[in-house]
């Protein structure tokens, strides 16, 4: 098994772990796709000299804005001139209330990652306050499971790497589980649905 991964190519990696990582925020499919995972998955590959540590952070730190400005864009494009409709104007009174922070703080929750910024795009929220407070908050956030990643990888080097990939997977499902078994619980979620039929049709 560390032969195996050590025998991944480093460029590869990276490509596949960004395009994932694109498309969870970027697009309507990415609800489905687990990009924590895949970054805690190429943190681990630092741990075994697949990929340098350095690299990854900083090439993942570029990589996880430019979902959420895909997002925004589709949202600003599929949204202009109309006016929030009344199965999600809660959420979109959401980014008005709390604005930039609402927004930075989306991009830590699963689901929220990937509706939050089209929601910015069609409620009107400016492009450069989008950009103020995504771009850090999805830079912080894409460097920082690459570095959770490795450090548990390193942890887990003294009991194996079979249970250092059984931890990571065990990690991976539990992101996954909101997807699938919890009822959203914020108004942006509950507005959710209504987005995703809109753009859609």
């Amino acid at each position: 098994m560390v032969e195996l991964l050590t025998g991944l190519s480093a460029v590869p990696v990276l490509l596949v772990v960004g395009g994932l990582v694109v498309a969870e925020a970027g697009l309507l499919i990415g609800v489905l796709l687990p990009g924590a995972s895949g970054l805690l998955t190429l943190g681990f590959l630092t741990s075994v000299q697949v990929v340098s540590l350095p690299a990854a952070m900083v090439a993942m730190a570029i990589v996880a804005p430019l979902g959420p400005q895909l997002a925004y864009l589709t949202g600003r494009w599929r949204g202009a001139g109309r006016s929030c409709g009344q199965g999600w104007r809660g959420a979109c009174g959401l980014l008005d209330r709390y604005g930039g922070p609402a927004l930075a703080a989306g991009q830590f929750v699963v689901v929220t990652r990937t509706l939050t910024p089209r929601l910015a795009g069609v409620s009107g929220m400016p492009y450069r306050k989008f950009v103020r407070w995504n771009l850090p908050a999805a830079a912080l956030w894409g460097a920082g499971w690459v570095l959770i990643g490795h450090v548990a990888g390193q942890a887990f080097e003294r009991v194996g790497i079979g249970l250092a990939l059984a931890g990571l997977i065990l990690v991976g499902l539990v992101l996954l589980m909101p997807r699938h078994r919890r009822k959203p619980r914020t108004e942006v979620v509950l507005a959710a649905s209504a987005v995703l039929d809109r753009e859609t049709r």
